[in-house]
C-alpha cells in the first residue's frame, strides 16, 4: 500500500480528518497536488469539491487555482469552507517548530469538529518531521512517514526520465539514443528520494552522456554527511584482517552463510542476527573488522557516531535517533556501524 493509498484508507474510515506527512522531498507535495482522478473519486465520490492549498512559507492561498480574499487569517478561511462543503486542502512546508505551533490549534479543532467529517474535507499537512509536533496533536491527527523512495517508484522515475532525455536529444540534435534502466540503478539509488534520483541521473547524463549507478553513491554520500553519517564502500574483505579466527568462522558461519543461502536458512528457520556488539580496548581493528565484515556480505557500510544525535535538550536526542534510524532503514540493506568511541559514562 502506497502512502496515497493508507490516507484515503484512513479517510474513509474516518480515522482522522488531518494527515501529518513527513517528507524531505517536494516531489510528494506534487504527488497530492496533482492526485489522479480514482483517488479523488475514492475520497469524495463525487465531482464537485473545492481545493485549496496554502503556502505556509510565502502566506499565498489557493482555492481551485485562484488567489483566495478572506477577511480573517488563511486558517480561520479553511476553517470556514472545510464545514460547509467537500474540501481538499494541501498545507506546506512546515520545518520548524514555530510554524508547526501556529498550526496546533486549528488541526486539533479540525479533528474534533463533527462538521469537518460531514462535509467529507480532509487536511494533508506536509512537514520535514512529526516531532514538529506536540504528542498530543500527533495523536488526534493521523502521521505519516514516507520512506525515501521504494524500488518501484525508483524504476518508473528512471525510466520516466530516460524517456525525457531520448526525447530531448532527438529533438535539439536529431539523434536517436538509448539509455537502459538496469536492476543496478534501482538497488544503487536505494535511499535517496525522488528529487535526489533525478538530480543525480540527469547530473550523470550530462557529465558522461550515460546513466552511471555510481552517481547514486555520491550522492547518498553528500546527502548523510548533512546528517553526521558516514556512507562506506569497503574496498577488503578478511584476507586484509588478521588472526581473529575464531570470530571470522563465526561471523561466516552465523551471518554470511545465512544471508547468502537464504533458502537454506528458511527451511531450517535460522535468521540472522539483528545486530552485533564487538567489544575491547581501542586500537584493537573493531572498525577494521566491521568493513571486512560489509565486504564479505557485499553490502555497503553506514558509519554513525553518537555525537551526531546526542543533544541537550529534552526531545531532541529521541527525534533526532528516530531521523537517523529512518534515514538508516531507507538505505538497507547495508551494514550500520556505530562507534562508540565518544560515549562517556
Amino acid at each position: 500500500m502506497s502512502w496515497i493509498d493508507e490516507i484515503v484508507l484512513k479517510r474513509r474510515a474516518q480515522r482522522s480528518t488531518v494527515f501529518i506527512v513527513a517528507t524531505l522531498d517536494y516531489t510528494r507535495i506534487r504527488n497530492i497536488r496533482e492526485l489522479d482522478t480514482e483517488h479523488i473519486k475514492a475520497l469524495f465520490g463525487r465531482d464537485n469539491w473545492t481545493k485549496i492549498e496554502y503556502n505556509v512559507l510565502t502566506g499565498d492561498v489557493l482555492k481551485d487555482g485562484v488567489r483566495a480574499t478572506y477577511e480573517y487569517g488563511p486558517l480561520q478561511f479553511i476553517t470556514s469552507q472545510i464545514t460547509r462543503q467537500p474540501t481538499f486542502v494541501i498545507i506546506h512546508y512546515i520545518y520548524d517548530s514555530s510554524q508547526a505551533r501556529q498550526l496546533c490549534n486549528f488541526l486539533v479543532h479540525w479533528t474534533n469538529d463533527g462538521n469537518v467529517y460531514k462535509a467529507g474535507s480532509i487536511i494533508i499537512v506536509f512537514c520535514s518531521s512529526v516531532e514538529l509536533f506536540p504528542e498530543t496533536v500527533r495523536k488526534f491527527c493521523y502521521t505519516i512517514e514516507v520512506v525515501a523512495s521504494t524500488p518501484e517508484e525508483r524504476k518508473q522515475k528512471l525510466i520516466q526520465i530516460a524517456k525525457q532525455i531520448e526525447e530531448g536529444v532527438f529533438y535539439k540534435y536529431g539523434k536517436p539514443i538509448q539509455l537502459k534502466i538496469t536492476e543496478e540503478h534501482i538497488v544503487a539509488s536505494a535511499g535517496l528520494d525522488l528529487h535526489m534520483l533525478e538530480s543525480a541521473t540527469l547530473e550523470s547524463f550530462f557529465e558522461k552522456r550515460t546513466i552511471d549507478a555510481r552517481y547514486y553513491t555520491k550522492y547518498k554520500i553528500d546527502f548523510l554527511k548533512q546528517y553526521g553519517v558516514e556512507y562506506i564502500e569497503p574496498s577488503y574483505g578478511f584476507e586484509a584482517v588478521g588472526g581473529y579466527k575464531l570470530l571470522k568462522e563465526y561471523i561466516k558461519n552465523r551471518i554470511i552463510k545465512l544471508i547468502r543461502h537464504p533458502e537454506i536458512a528458511k527451511k531450517y528457520s535460522l535468521t540472522p542476527p539483528k545486530g552485533i556488539i564487538m567489544f575491547g580496548p581501542p586500537g584493537v581493528g573493531k572498525t577494521h573488522f566491521a568493513k571486512a565484515l560489509a565486504k564479505e556480505i557485499g553490502l555497503p557500510m553506514i558509519k554513525i557516531d553518537p555525537s551526531t544525535f546526542l543533544r541537550g535538550i529534552v526531545g531532541e536526542t529521541e527525534a533526532r535517533v528516530k531521523q537517523i534510524t529512518n534515514l538508516i532503514e531507507s538505505l538497507s540493506p547495508a551494514i550500520a556501524f556505530i562507534d562508540e568511541r565518544y560515549i562517556r559514562g
